[in-house]
């Protein structure tokens, strides 16, 4: 009997070497993707061996509620999470109007919530730094507890059509991504609510008529920006009210008429400012912006609508009444280069053809609404023109544009201002106000608003330097002030917020002669008006209100100054212009393509239309391609590496008392090996890598602008915080401090260590998808918020990897699109936030964007990471890529490029051979030799470093999914050449049977 026929053997001979090949493509692929594989699994590949007293302390960052090594007490620690969440969220609701004292509702009001966000809220934005909210809660519960009966019947109609309604992500086919979101409202019309089960609901108000409560939310999301037109809104503006929350509103105001309610009252949910030229049509009674608060929503809205809290948020975008009237919506969304001949082609992940001109230049938000207001009223410079027209008919006018202006809020008490002084104290300005809370009922707390204006001069003009009418320069907020009670608050304004960015003459930081007022203001309006009202202006000049000229100091700068700020105050080093590459007018590529950026010399006359552009220049096209190998400096020498692979000398936890700059580093570095230096700069998806030969443990990470996604097993739920935008709402940076350590504490809790966040790019436009993971439209408060945070996370040993790093302000086309710009708006709007979160909030990390900076991606711009954020504001952290998928980012001579220029990790599954291509590159292995240093450094300064002792070593292990794969391999293999072996001697078996059978047949 034959074992198995010849066909047999050859058969599973090529059936296991097909398998064994794809397993050996397989198992290597893998390893490419390792590190993206061990965090989706958990995984953590280092190994730490004590060798020495294993008593020693070494949690070096500790959570408030830590027990013993390992041991916490997670529910206390999420009780605190939740309790400053809802301080955030009420300190960071914005009371838009209260007409007749609508809230707050009495006790034992009867209520009826309207919307189908009563019953899906939206407790933050999506993408990849959503965090799903799961609770046992609602808002009718948390409602009810403050002794307000909620319309049950109501109520239970919005659930029953919770499943057929409500917000929905739709993929958009118009881009070539098919990543880009567009978005439903999802709302009940008035049909569809009374054809439940529960039957006609009109009939319930009656029962519960005192208040009925409209809510209405707006979504956002990674790859999904909101200028999409969709019928299902009025204006075709998803900004704006969709036809059903029209439709409630309509039949909320009949019923108000008719006696069945006697109040409306709107809350708005969402990050984006919408579009109030519907909303302020209806009788609504009262309107308060209640944002995204996480986790601890419901109880922020019934602490508000019951009067336990207070709202004091202040608002940190231009509301306006068509979103289409801000000159930035000229330029944004989705621009083809009209030619784009020898640039490669774009592809989903690397859009090669696509670009966006900040053609408005530094007018972004009320820099634009309130400097065209101030040149209305002065006079002249076309400010009254047509252009830019929207809501008016023929002229342009503010109160036609602005519903609510940047910083405005309202309270249930009131304030007044007095004893306003400004004192020079050396280089700074000490300025001081007193608020006292007039009113008879509520406590509360109020913002103090110092904005600065400075002069518009003849060299501005000649030298294109645009001024806004103001600029935030301080706030500070009061503590809860009682009925009769006032504060005097103190805020420091530094003489360095008087210079300005002369990108086309000095080509760096000027001080002008002239007249500056420094004013304290309700908002950017007041304290325009507060400054014209100083000048000797009034309503017959055209202004909307008079101002009060005592909250407004004239300082004079008699002498200008072009040397003062031409060195970096934090490093001494010489500033200049880094983003002439940036700029279409200064960048050789685009000779014949120079455009007008928006002046306030000219406000007619200037006013941005879409730009078009061709990508045809032989240096466009040469700069567009993917990546270029670095030069090699003669003067660079090759550094030093461990080639015996054995541990050395020195340990990682021995550093962890030395300056960045110690002699001591040189010779820790020597002891990594080559392999351990490209895995650290490599294996960033999920993680830090460690490294064995200095015992560095590694990290864990994780997405987190707002939230850690990573189950704590010992708690019911994820912990989403508030969203960046209703953090800066609050105007309190101790608050967002203290938000930041919670926050800390919740990683530490989980066993991470770092995160991918926080967000610190601008609101330029009320479109951006993202806006909810990003403070505001102005880099002075987006500053000073993140530095809070940042200093609440760092101090709980968090690595923080802040996004995007820069001018991704825009969701469409953010995969190596080119950003175009001048250097002012760059660098007084873009990279302020960034710059304050680095030099005051000690930021240890920050993630390069996917975009391009002119024709250089943002990961291999020297001029943005090496010049900016470390030689002029000495950042010393890690500078991660964004997630590795584009070729624009990923191939070789991009990488080369990147490391040189200052981007020192990959966000990619490490390989130890990443830059093996450069090995002999003396220029670009000290590039990475400097880049595994801030990686040591930053791991050093972390939590990673927790249970670390200087006599601890660290053993990389082989996860077990390497083992398996590895094993089916070379069990593949094994049975491929079992069969191969069988196949042959089958084979030669046949060939002697043949012959034999041959013998036979010739004998016959």
């Amino acid at each position: 009997m034959k074992f198995f026929k010849r066909s047999a053997w050859v058969l599973l001979s090529v059936f296991f070497g097909i398998g064994f090949g794809i397993s050996a493509v397989g198992t290597e692929i893998a390893k490419t993707y390792a590190a993206q594989i061990n965090s989706y699994l958990g995984i953590d590949v280092y190994q730490v061996i004590e060798t020495g007293d294993s008593n020693i302390d070494t949690e070096y960052y500790k959570s408030d509620y830590y027990k013993a090594k390992g041991v916490y007490d997670d529910k206390k620690m999420r009780d605190n999470s939740i309790a400053v969440a809802k301080e955030v969220g009420v300190e960071g609701a914005a009371l838009l109007w209260n007409n007749n004292q609508a809230l707050p509702l009495k006790e034992d009001s009867k209520i009826s919530l309207f919307g189908i966000t009563s019953v899906d809220y939206l407790f933050g934005g999506e993408g990849s730094g959503h965090i799903s909210v799961t609770t046992s809660d609602s808002l009718k519960n948390a409602i009810e507890d403050k002794d307000i009966k909620v319309n049950d019947q109501l109520w239970n109609a919005y659930r029953m059509n919770r499943s057929t309604h409500g917000r929905t992500l739709v993929t958009d086919k118009t881009y070539i991504d098919p990543n880009y979101y567009e978005f439903t409202v999802g709302e009940v019309g008035w049909k569809a609510l009374n054809s439940t089960s529960f039957g006609d609901v009109t009939a319930s108000l009656s029962q519960y008529g005192d208040t009925a409560v409209m809510l209405i939310s707006r979504n956002g999301s990674e790859n999904g920006d909101l200028a999409f037109e969709t019928s299902e809104c009025l204006d075709n503006c998803y900004l704006d009210l969709s036809h059903e929350e029209a439709e409630i509103l309509d039949k909320l105001e009949g019923f108000k008429q008719e006696g069945k309610i006697k109040k409306i009252v709107l809350l708005i949910n969402s990050a984006n400012a919408m579009q109030f030229k519907h909303i302020k049509e209806y009788d609504i009674d009262a309107c308060m912006w209640v944002g995204m608060d996480g986790n601890a929503s419901f109880y922020q809205i019934a602490d508000l609508l019951s009067g336990d809290a207070t709202p004091s948020g202040h608002l940190v975008n231009e509301y306006v009444y068509d979103i289409d009237s801000a000159p930035v919506n000229e330029n944004f969304g989705n621009y083809v280069y009209t030619e784009s001949a020898g640039v490669p082609s774009t592809t989903t992940y690397s859009h090669n053809t696509k670009y966006v001109v900040y053609q408005e230049g530094i007018y972004v938000g009320y820099r634009y609404y309130e400097t065209r207001y101030e040149d209305s009223v002065l006079g002249g410079r076309n400010a009254n023109g047509a252009a830019g027209v929207v809501a008016g008919e023929n002229a342009w006018n503010y109160t036609d544009e602005v519903a609510y202006p940047f910083g405005y809020g309202s309270s249930y008490t009131q304030f007044e201002y007095s004893n306003y002084s400004v004192k020079k104290v050396g280089e700074n300005y000490a300025v001081s106000l007193t608020i006292e809370n007039v009113g008879d009922t509520y406590t509360g707390k109020d913002v103090m608003q110092v904005y600065l204006q400075k002069p518009y001069t003849k060299y501005d003009i000649a030298n294109k330097v645009e001024k806004s009418a103001v600029d935030l320069v301080g706030f500070a907020k009061t503590k809860n002030l009682a009925p009769g009670e006032k504060q005097t608050l103190t805020v420091t304004v530094k003489g360095e917020e008087f210079k300005v960015y002369d990108s086309y003459g000095a080509g760096t930081y000027i001080l002008e002669k002239g007249d500056y007022y420094l004013t304290v203001g309700t908002d950017s309006h007041d304290a325009v008006n507060n400054i014209l009202a100083a000048k000797g202006k009034t309503t017959a000049d055209g202004m909307d209100k008079n101002g009060n000229a005592d909250f407004a100091e004239k300082i004079v700068i008699s002498a200008d100054d072009f040397e003062k700020y031409s060195k970096s105050t934090y490093t001494g080093y010489e500033i200049q212009n880094q983003f002439n590459d940036a700029d279409v007018n200064l960048y050789e590529g685009t000779k014949g393509q120079e455009i007008v950026y928006l002046s306030r010399n000219d406000w007619q006359g200037t006013y941005p239309s879409a730009v078009k552009l061709t990508c045809t220049s032989a240096k466009m096209i040469e700069d567009m391609q993917y990546g270029h190998d670095p030069v090699e400096n003669e003067e660079d020498e090759m550094p030093l590496y461990n080639t015996i692979g054995q541990y050395g000398q020195l340990t990682l936890a021995m550093m962890m008392n030395l300056e960045y700059d110690d002699p001591m580093w040189e010779e820790l570095l020597n002891q990594l090996t080559w392999e351990e230096t490209n895995i650290l700069c490599s294996y960033g998806a999920g993680a830090v890598a460690g490294a064995e030969s200095v015992a560095a443990p590694g990290a864990k990470t994780k997405d987190g602008p707002c939230g850690i996604g990573i189950a704590n097993t010992n708690l019911d739920s994820l912990m989403a915080i508030p969203s960046a935008t209703l953090m800066a709402a609050t105007w309190n940076e101790e608050l967002i401090e203290k938000l930041g350590n919670a926050f800390g504490m919740e990683i530490l809790h989980v066993g991470y260590t770092g995160i991918y966040g926080v967000g610190a790019n601008m609101h330029r436009s009320a479109y951006g998808g993202r806006s909810w993971e990003y403070y505001s439209e102005d880099g002075f408060l987006t500053g000073k918020m993140f530095a809070a945070e940042s200093r609440g996370l760092v101090n709980r040993g968090v690595m923080m990897f802040t996004k995007h790093f820069a001018l991704n302000d825009q969701e469409w086309n953010r995969y190596g699109g080119t950003v175009w710009a001048n250097e002012q708006s760059i660098r007084e709007i873009y990279l302020k936030g960034f710059e304050i979160g680095v030099v005051e909030g000690n930021c240890n990390g920050m993630m390069s964007s996917f975009n391009r900076i002119g024709c250089t991606w943002a990961g291999s711009h020297r001029g943005l990471l090496t010049e900016v954020l470390r030689n002029e504001w000495n950042f010393l952290g890690i500078v991660e890529t964004d997630a590795g998928v584009g070729t624009h980012m990923t191939v070789k001579e991009a990488m080369a490029e990147g490391i040189v220029a200052g981007n020192d990790l990959w966000m990619t599954g490490g390989s130890a051979s990443a830059w093996d291509y450069y090995k002999d590159n003396a220029t670009v292995c000290q590039a990475l030799r400097e880049s595994a240093h801030r990686i040591l450094y930053t791991q050093l300064h972390s939590s990673a470093m927790n249970g670390i002792s200087s006599t601890s070593y660290i053993l990389v292990l082989t996860p077990w999914w390497e083992y398996a794969l590895m094993i089916m391999s070379e069990w593949l293999g094994i049975f491929t050449g079992t069969c191969a072996f069988f196949a042959a001697i089958s084979f030669i078996k046949h060939g002697v049977d043949s012959k034999k059978k041959n013998k036979k047949a010739k004998r016959r």
